[in-house]
C-alpha cells in the first residue's frame, strides 16, 4: 500500500508533465502543438488510470482490515477473554519492529490501533486515502466523475464505520 500511496503523491501529480509544459516556446508552434496534444492524452490517462488505482488501493487496504478484523473475532471466539486478548496484543507486537523486544511493549489501546495486524491500521490507512485524494497539490479528484468520486466517498464512509469499531479496545476483544 506504501508504493500505491507514493504513486499518486508523486511531486507534481501523477502522469503530470511540468517541465514539458513550461518549457513551450512561442517560435516553436509545431512543439506547442504536440504538447498540447501530449498535455490532453495524458489528462485522459489520468481521468482512467487514477480514479481506477485509488479504486484498487481502498478495496485492498479495506479488505486487508475486514480480513485482519474477522481474524480478531476468530481468536476471540476460539480462545475467549483475556486468552484471546493475550495472544492478539502478543500477535500485535511481532508485526513492528519498535514492539518486539521486551522492554518496548507498547500500551494496548496503540498497539491496537498501530500495528499492521490490527485491522484499525488497516482502516485508517483507508480513511487516509480520502485525504490524498483531496490534497489540491496532486489534482487527483479532478480526474474523479461524479459517480466516481461519490462511490468513493461511500467506500470511504464505510472505512470509518470499521475504524471506529476497531479502535474500541473492549468492543474488538468482545
Amino acid at each position: 500500500s506504501d508504493g500505491w500511496m507514493d504513486v499518486l503523491t508523486f511531486a507534481g501529480g501523477w502522469l503530470v508533465d511540468l517541465d514539458d509544459l513550461a518549457s513551450i516556446d512561442a517560435e516553436s508552434a509545431v512543439d506547442a502543438g504536440e504538447m498540447e496534444l501530449r498535455a490532453a492524452e495524458m489528462k485522459e490517462i489520468r481521468s482512467t488510470v487514477l480514479p481506477a488505482a485509488v479504486s484498487m488501493l481502498h478495496d485492498v487496504l479495506g479488505k486487508t482490515a475486514s480480513w485482519m478484523e474477522q481474524m480478531v473475532h476468530d481468536i476471540v471466539d476460539q480462545f475467549g477473554g483475556n486468552a484471546a486478548k493475550d495472544i492478539l496484543v502478543s500477535l500485535f507486537h511481532t508485526f513492528d519492529e519498535t514492539y518486539r523486544s521486551s522492554a518496548s511493549q507498547a500500551p494496548m489501546m496503540e498497539v491496537v490501533t498501530t500495528s499492521q495486524a490490527a485491522p484499525a491500521y488497516w482502516y485508517k490507512k483507508a480513511v487516509a486515502l480520502s485525504s490524498i485524494v483531496a490534497n489540491d497539490s496532486y489534482g487527483i479528484h479532478e480526474t474523479f466523475s461524479d459517480d466516481e468520486m461519490e462511490k468513493l466517498l461511500r467506500l470511504v464512509a464505510e472505512s470509518v464505520v470499521g475504524l471506529q469499531r476497531t479502535l474500541d479496545v473492549e468492543t474488538i476483544f468482545e
